[in-house]
């Protein structure tokens, strides 16, 4: 519904040059927040910028916060672990179950958000940008599971939701601000790389490819995390 109802507001944006007054007027450190301006003239551009680079990246790091710490703390809170554990189930089989459920899950919303750019695009009588759109899916999925799996790898390792609930923030709020301002600002864009939505990089996908080197930094970030914490998983006790 979102993505539709953004989509929309193309023609309104496309057509006047009411987005480059708005950025005129706005300090230079907080233009990142409406992104670049000439990405509201084409289509392409403006489901690159303003759904995924802006939106979806948001909408995904609070989805996967809230749904790793229910998956990875709750069962242990409720006494509802011990219980799973006395039975023949494994520990890495159980780690292993609840982390595909999340990908599910984040896949389907990923999967409703594509929808949902078709559906606005249709209603604009517009021709969608296949490659563009399914590329985004793609990277919005792996960079949806690599935010979900840093505090559902803290949530098992740990069984603590404020250590769990911390971390978390502290990597999805950190990464949208030093993000969001290191094009403004010369000494955050020093450290922009520590920032996980750097590798959410939408500019390479709407000049044809997806950059590789983000495939891999978040590939890395889910089997790091994920190694680590089972290892921590097998061995402590659960209370």
């Amino acid at each position: 519904v979102m993505t539709a109802l953004i989509m929309t507001f193309y023609p309104s944006f496309s057509d006047s040059g009411g987005i480059e007054t708005v950025a005129k007027q706005l300090p230079e450190q907080l233009r990142g927040l409406i992104g670049d301006p000439s990405d509201y003239k084409s289509l392409d551009g403006f489901i690159a910028s303003q759904i995924y680079d802006i939106r979806m990246t948001l909408l995904i790091i609070i989805m996967t916060l809230v749904l790793a710490s229910g998956m990875s703390l709750k069962d242990e809170e409720t006494g509802d672990m011990r219980t799973l554990l006395a039975t023949s189930i494994s520990r890495a089989k159980l780690f292993w179950q609840k982390f595909l459920a999340g990908v599910i899950i984040i896949s389907t919303i990923n999967l409703v958000a594509t929808a949902g750019t078709y559906l606005g695009i249709l209603s604009l009588g517009e021709d969608a940008p296949h490659q563009l759109i399914w590329q985004l899916f793609i990277l919005s999925t792996l960079f949806g599971v690599a935010t979900f799996s840093i505090p559902y790898s803290i949530g098992v390792a740990t069984g603590k939701r404020a250590i769990t609930m911390f971390v978390g923030l502290f990597v999805a709020v950190g990464s949208y601000m030093i993000t969001t301002f290191a094009s403004a600002v010369e000494w955050i864009e020093y450290i922009e790389k520590v920032s996980i939505m750097h590798y959410f990089d939408t500019t390479s996908i709407r000049e044809g490819q997806i950059n590789s080197a983000d495939i891999t930094i978040l590939l890395l970030i889910i089997l790091v995390s994920l190694l680590v914490s089972l290892g921590v998983f097998r061995k402590r006790d659960i209370s």
